[in-house]
């Protein structure tokens, strides 16, 4: 089980982040555009893709910044995109909602809580990290460079 989610930073304050209605799990919750990697398909290219396909913006240019390994065993490989052409756009039935950072911490309907640790690792200039999920909570690598 292999994942994309995009970081779309919208103004220096904002990020782009869709209602979700699937599955179940997340539906009525907020998450970063994204979805499966289809077979044969590099990381980068789905990131590209979904992109496209959930916000109808466009860009060549998608950065990996971090993983995403979850205890099921799956792995959401997470993107940030450094320009972009088009016009923000409802593509799906669901909803596109622009969401101020300073606020994500305080917020009870996210996916999942790891969307504010990546919001605080990409502000930070973190990159190249692994979040995993554990039994108890998380745990963060950051690489020594």
């Amino acid at each position: 089980m292999k994942y994309v989610i995009v970081y779309v930073p919208v103004l220096s304050n904002s990020i782009l982040m869709i209602r979700k209605k699937r599955p179940a799990w997340q539906a009525g919750k907020l998450n970063l555009p994204g979805g499966h990697i289809e077979e044969g398909e590099e990381p980068a290219d789905a990131a590209i893709r979904e992109l496209y396909e959930e916000t109808g913006l466009v860009t060549s240019s998608v950065e990996e910044v971090g993983r995403i390994h979850g205890s099921n065993g799956a792995l959401v490989h997470v993107f940030t995109i450094f320009g972009r052409s088009g016009e923000i756009e409802q593509k799906t039935d669901e909803s596109l909602e622009e969401i101020k950072t300073s606020l994500l911490a305080l917020r009870s309907d996210l996916v999942d809580y790891n969307l504010v640790i990546i919001q605080g690792l990409i502000e930070g200039s973190m990159f190249n990290w692994d979040i995993y999920h554990e039994e108890h909570g998380y745990r963060v690598e950051i690489p020594y460079k």
